[in-house]
């Protein structure tokens, strides 16, 4: 054999090997296992901006129609880590708001409130345990259960890569018997970077069905069902294994009944919002 035909020979496997080489690299990049890693005494900081259109009816007559623009601040605290990796989360939410007065709904009034969470969560994103540090009413509790236990993603137990989706669903039993099956899906669309950090986007869409459960404190004894309609985008930093954007947008669509001059009052409530949830801080411990 030549040498010359030899270097070519020689030449065309160096070439191949590294084709292989760059092929093999980019399934590795392209294949990822979507995880919260949490680790204990990890802060993070949030910021969320959201506006939104509020109008009810009743009696097929608008008694409340206005905008309004919250902004919040979300405190979380990682600790008590298990061996499979699922960990408490303290949170503590700080929203800003404006809202119509009471005395006269032609007046903004602005307020502030605040509300402390504990979060049993597993690596995949489930909540599988909420504690309320704040003394909240049975209705908001409830309220908020759902809206964690059908909103929140959870990840695949495989690695994915882009293009790849999953859908998940729950059950809700509404007051009357009916079974409802909200789902959301979830696609993994492309790789980016955020804020520095290396990231998987996310698209979601799909449906929450959120029943209104009655409180023994409220003298309207307000019932309902609330049926959500949502789209957005996580921005997911899968090496640090948490969110570092969500935008979404949220359509409620509420029907609702309460206690108005001693008898039960049926009215609509629908509420169109957009939301944009920013990692602020991300602090490790040392």
């Amino acid at each position: 054999m030549g040498v010359n035909r030899l270097k070519k020979i020689t030449a065309a496997i160096l070439i191949l090997f590294c084709v292989s080489l760059i092929i093999s690299c980019d399934q590795d990049q392209k294949n990822i296992m979507l995880s919260y890693k949490y680790i204990s005494g990890t802060k993070l900081a949030y910021e969320q901006v959201l506006s939104r259109k509020v109008i009810v009816t009743e009696n097929d007559s608008i008694i409340k129609d206005y905008t309004t623009s919250v902004t919040a601040s979300v405190i979380q605290e990682i600790s008590d880590v298990l061996d499979d990796g699922s960990a408490t989360i303290k949170e503590i939410d700080t929203w800003y708001f404006e809202t119509p007065s009471k005395d006269d709904s032609t007046k903004i009034e602005k307020k502030e409130m605040t509300r402390e969470l504990m979060l049993k969560a597993q690596p995949n994103g489930k909540i599988y345990d909420i504690i309320f540090t704040d003394d909240e009413d049975v209705a908001t509790k409830e309220y908020i259960k759902n809206i964690y236990e059908q909103g929140m993603p959870e990840f695949p137990s495989d690695k994915i890569s882009p293009g790849q989706s999953w859908t998940q669903s729950t059950k809700v039993i509404l007051a009357d018997g009916t079974i409802m099956e909200p789902s959301t899906t979830y696609i993994f669309r492309e790789f980016t970077k955020e804020k520095g950090y290396n990231c998987a986007v996310i698209d979601c869409e799909g449906t929450l069905v959120i029943p209104l459960v009655p409180d023994p404190k409220d003298t309207t004894m307000r019932t309902g069902i609330d049926n959500i309609t949502t789209t957005g985008t996580i921005y997911f930093a899968y090496e640090e294994g948490m969110t570092v954007l969500l935008k979404e947008h949220w359509t409620i669509n509420g029907k609702r009944k309460r206690l108005h001059e001693g008898k039960m009052a049926e009215y609509f409530v629908t509420v169109d919002t957009e939301s944009e949830y920013r990692l602020t801080k991300y602090e490790k411990p040392e």
